[in-house]
Order: structure tokens, then C-alpha cells, then sequence
């Protein structure tokens, strides 16, 4: 009873959030919530209240269980008022990387209750593992300092969390299939991102260290043929020597050779299932892979 009331407690947060951020339908009726004049502050005020309901979060060994899934509500909540919405089409960066951080909570929550068989299988479990995937794949083409930060061993591990747990399910009902398979695909192309990313900045690396020896080695060679100009003991060596040798990047194809190290987050996966790099609508694309023709 008492997980169940705190559990209620969490229902009417759910509710408020997403009447306000997520409802497209501004005829409000008379019973409804007053009308919010400062949504970004209103989302801070939500926020210190979802914070509130986790530290209550009733806790003994003997319902480990149970406090571990109200812990998976919790960053379920935070992922539903911090990521890109009607209310709040394109959230800060920093609320982005806030976001990021706990659909990975969510994910290695989902992977521990399903390790100890006790993640109950449900159609909202399939769609709360699918969109907290696909908003850790967003952050990681939206943002480039979680991209740069991102290891790619832990970003692999948590996909395979979803991809595992949405093949079981997929025994049962096909839009968990489809919903693996979508993951299946975007995270593919989203790991090779960061391999190549990894390369392309490791190449830019070796690059500055080859000019910064040769911008030394220039400097030298000038103070030694200012004080010995009449031996000529060094000849200045050419400013740009070993810069055009630099190596191409072997595992570059056509769209990565116009993509630099810095901007490559910004662009377009073309051809791919949705455009990363803007502010994606999460709920249409939910609402096409679970209401695809299974035929």
C-alpha cells in the first residue's frame, strides 16, 4: 500500500507534465490546469519535485525489487519533462545531456530488473525501453561534448540491454520487433559515428603534433640563421613540410570526406530512419514503427 501511494503520488506528476508540455490540444476545459506563464520555470519546479519523490522512495532489502522500479518511474518522468516536446521543441543543451543521462539510468535499470527476472513484460515497458534508446542515440548525434565524452564499449553495452530485452519481448507481441529492429539499425550506424569520429580526431591529432615539430623546427632554424647569417649553418626549413603528407583517412566514405572532426554532429544521417541532428518528433515516429503493417 505504501508503494502503491507513492506510486499515485508519481501518477499526478505524470499527468500535470504532460498536459503541459506534451498536449497538443490548447481548448482546455474548465477543470483543467491553470495556464503556465514561465514554462521553463515550470519545468525547473517539476524537476525539484521528481527529485523530492525519489529521495521518498520507501527503501528495505526486502523490497529491493519494487524500490528498483519505482527508480526506473522516476527517470522515466525526467526523460518525459526534459526532452524535446510541443511545450519545449528544442531544449537546451543542458537539459539535452540531462536527458541523455537518464534514459542511460533507465536503460541499466531495465537491464538489472530483467537480469533478476523481475521486469514485468508490458507494451509501455517496450515503449519506455524504445524511446529512452532512441533519445540516447539523439544526444549522441545532437550533442558533440556526450559524443566526445561517450565510451564507445558503454554505448554498445546499453543498446544491447534494449536490443536483448526487446528480442524477448518480441516473442510475444511484433511491435517489439519492429522496435528492435529500428534500434538495431540506428545504433549501428551511430557507433560507426563515433568510430569515426574517434579516427578523424586522432588523425587531426597527429596532424597538430606534425605541424607544432615543424613550427619548432622552423623557429630554430631562424634564430640559428639570425646570429650565423654569414656561415649559413641552417637553412630555414619550409613552413608547411610534412602537412600535405599527412594521410587520408582510409575508412572515410563520400558523406564522412566533406565531414570534419568538429561539425559532423550536425549533419543529417542520410538515408537513415530520422534525422538525428534537429529536434525529432519522438511520438510520430513511436507511433510508425508500433502501428506498421506487420505484413
Amino acid at each position: 500500500m505504501t508503494f502503491s501511494i507513492h506510486l499515485f503520488k508519481l501518477a499526478r506528476i505524470n499527468s500535470e507534465i504532460k498536459y503541459v508540455m506534451h498536449s497538443i490540444c490548447r481548448d482546455a476545459p474548465r477543470y483543467a490546469y491553470p495556464p503556465v506563464a514561465d514554462i521553463h520555470l515550470w519545468q525547473k519546479e517539476m524537476i525539484d519535485r521528481l527529485q523530492s519523490w525519489l529521495a521518498d522512495i520507501p527503501f528495505t532489502p526486502s523490497n529491493e525489487v519494487i524500490s528498483k522500479i519505482c527508480e526506473t518511474k522516476y527517470h522515466e518522468m525526467m526523460i518525459l519533462i526534459l526532452r524535446p516536446s510541443p511545450g519545449i521543441p528544442d531544449p537546451s543543451e543542458e537539459m539535452l545531456g540531462r536527458c541523455f543521462q537518464h534514459a542511460i539510468d533507465l536503460l541499466r535499470g531495465f537491464g538489472e530488473l530483467y537480469r533478476q527476472e523481475a521486469l514485468l513484460y508490458s507494451r509501455l515497458i517496450v515503449h519506455s525501453i524504445f524511446l529512452s534508446t532512441l533519445i540516447m542515440l539523439h544526444c549522441l548525434w545532437r550533442l558533440p561534448h556526450v559524443a566526445s565524452e561517450a565510451q564507445i564499449d558503454e554505448v554498445v553495452a546499453d543498446t544491447s540491454i534494449s536490443l536483448n530485452i526487446l528480442s524477448s519481448i518480441g516473442e510475444y507481441w511484433t511491435e517489439a520487433k519492429r522496435a528492435r529492429d529500428c534500434i538495431h539499425e540506428l545504433s549501428g550506424a551511430t557507433v560507426q559515428r563515433l568510430i569515426k569520429m574517434r579516427r578523424l580526431e586522432s588523425s587531426s591529432n597527429s596532424t597538430r603534433q606534425g605541424k607544432n615539430q615543424t613550427s619548432a623546427s622552423t623557429g630554430r632554424a631562424q634564430r640559428a640563421q639570425a646570429t650565423n647569417e654569414a656561415m649559413e649553418l641552417l637553412p630555414a626549413p619550409c613552413p608547411d613540410a610534412g602537412i600535405e603528407n599527412v594521410p587520408v583517412n582510409p575508412y572515410m566514405d563520400d558523406y564522412d570526406a566533406n565531414v570534419d572532426s568538429m561539425n559532423w554532429l550536425n549533419d543529417s544521417m542520410p538515408g537513415g530512419f530520422m534525422d538525428f541532428s534537429g529536434a525529432p518528433d519522438f511520438d510520430t515516429l513511436m507511433w510508425e514503427v508500433f502501428n506498421a503493417n506487420s505484413g
